[in-house]
């Protein structure tokens, strides 16, 4: 020291450490994380203090799905109704909101409309679209003009298969009993019932 004795000093050491951890988070359409909005799937991070005093950053694994909406519109013959489409009882005409979830969890809206024709003019809207053999114990063919994709519901309205492009579906894997033949055509769609021996 200035005396020319012996000096001790003592040093009490604390030494606090930064830190950093992971959020994971899977949100449909977006999500909004320490006031920010996110559209899209990543790895934002974000600068805080910790306890002690010291950078802490969180990093969030974030994965977005969406939503989806679909528009169909049918034209069904009155003799058709009532059917299932997507597990709702369609009995009449007009417009319907379906609402389902898709493989991700988020929602799967269908806007559906129904137009049901009668007599003259169902034979008119759908006399150019033949369904065969019906019953059928396998193999059904559809003719029809500008033939784009035919899927077949059970009697649920739950899709059990489908076929684009192509006239002919094999039923012969279904269980006995009565299908719907979701029918898309250039010139509109339709529902045809079958009936699997």
């Amino acid at each position: 020291n200035a005396a020319g004795c012996d000096s001790t000093v003592t040093l009490n050491l604390t030494i606090n450490y930064s830190t950093s951890s992971t959020e994971t988070v899977t949100a449909c359409d977006s999500y909004t994380w320490h006031g920010t909005e996110y559209i899209a799937g990543g790895t934002p991070t974000y600068q805080t203090v910790n306890a002690a005093g010291c950078d802490s950053t969180v990093t969030l694994n974030l994965t977005v799905n969406y939503s989806a909406t679909t528009f169909d519109t049918l034209t069904v013959d009155d003799d058709q109704l009532p059917f299932e489409y997507s597990g709702t009882t369609i009995s009449t005409g007009g417009d319907y909101t379906i609402v389902l979830t898709t493989v991700d969890g988020c929602d799967s809206t269908i806007m559906l409309h129904v137009d049901v024709v009668v007599g003259i003019d169902a034979i008119s809207v759908l006399e150019d679209i033949q369904v065969y053999p019906n019953p059928t114990g396998g193999k059904i063919t559809i003719q029809a003009e500008g033939l784009l994709s035919v899927e077949v519901l059970d009697i649920r309205g739950m899709k059990v298969d489908s076929c684009n492009g192509c006239s002919t579906i094999d039923l012969s894997g279904l269980p006995a009993g009565q299908y719907l033949l979701h029918i898309h055509t250039t010139g509109g769609n339709t529902i045809r019932k079958v009936v699997k021996q």
